[in-house]
């Protein structure tokens, strides 16, 4: 954190993350830039592991404080982080997820954005591939399917 601070978010993204993309193609910020002050709080909560996060008391309180980072109010990049590393009852709510719904399983009332009903259809759906294989985990099976749809290049929009 130290070294990282007094770089800006440019220099961050250029030489040490090696990645200039953004947050979101509307309005949104560099990565780097988002980044930076997830790193700070995390270290701030004491999160330095991902063994640390599994086991913190504050996850709660964590979420709280990464969604307050400009551009991370949705919470899909907490949950994806989470999944990353190692909490296996999330999945990435993304394009891909939301796509495999619509236009896979047909639930035409789901919309890009509404994690509401999309959680609710995966959990429904989950529990019945759940019967079939006991040992799969909701992160193996959002996996399962980000791997399908994407070599499937689906292309359709909502």
């Amino acid at each position: 954190m130290s070294i990282f601070s007094s770089w800006d978010f440019n220099k961050l993204a250029d030489e040490a993350f090696k990645n200039k993309q953004r947050t979101s193609s509307n309005n949104g910020i560099l990565k780097a830039e988002a980044l930076y002050p997830a790193m700070d709080m995390l270290n701030r909560n004491n999160i330095q592991t991902k063994n640390d996060l599994l086991n913190s008391p504050n996850i709660e309180k964590i979420e709280k404080e990464w969604r307050e980072i400009k551009g991370q109010g949705s919470g899909i990049t907490w949950r994806y982080f989470l999944m990353g590393c190692g909490f296996n009852t999330y999945f990435k709510d993304d394009t891909w997820i939301y796509r495999f719904f619509n236009n896979e399983l047909g639930y035409k009332d789901i919309r890009m954005g509404d994690y509401g009903k999309l959680k609710d259809a995966f959990i429904y759906e989950y529990n019945k591939v759940k019967e079939l294989y006991p040992k799969i985990t909701i992160s193996k099976l959002d996996n399962i399917i980000w791997e399908y749809m994407s070599t499937k290049k689906c292309l359709h929009t909502f």
